[in-house]
């Protein structure tokens, strides 16, 4: 199981990136390719998300749940995903301490994929899933640093 890591600085209070990043509406609009979204309560919602890799294109189903909060200072996130032949499972933890600049930002996300996006080969499939892990922080920093 891979881990990633990866740190922002956002130019915006940590109350404010807090209220961001447990705002499933503000925060799915960050989610690389959202077709829908459907939100059951603050720490749960569903999605639709378009995948295009190589050839294999389609829509893959996630479901996302807080598994942790410690405003404003931590949440881990489990976002189970399945389609395109495959399934993925991402455990996510963001900590948002306060900087000069406004928030530090640092997260970790450790993703197991299975079925057919697995085949592609290790070393493509990590760039991917680092990629679109990094892809919502760094839409988050965007908007709240507007």
């Amino acid at each position: 199981m891979p881990q990633f890591k990866g740190s922002e600085v956002i130019s915006a209070p940590r109350q404010a990136v807090w209220d961001f990043l447990t705002d499933p509406q503000k925060v799915g609009g960050c989610v690389p390719g959202l077709k829908s979204l459907q939100v059951v309560d603050s720490d749960h919602f569903n999605a639709e998300v378009q995948v295009g890799i190589g050839i294999l294109r389609g829509t893959v189903k996630v479901k996302y749940e807080v598994v942790e909060k410690v405003p404003p200072e931590r949440i881990a996130m489990r976002m189970d995903g399945s389609g395109v032949g495959s399934k993925a499972l991402i455990n996510a933890t963001v900590e948002l301490k306060e900087a000069q600049q406004g928030t530090q930002l640092d997260w970790v996300a450790d993703v197991t994929v299975s079925g057919t996006l697995a085949g592609l080969g290790a070393r493509y499939l990590n760039d991917i899933a680092f990629k679109t892990v990094s892809d919502i922080f760094k839409c988050t920093k965007e908007k709240l640093s507007k």
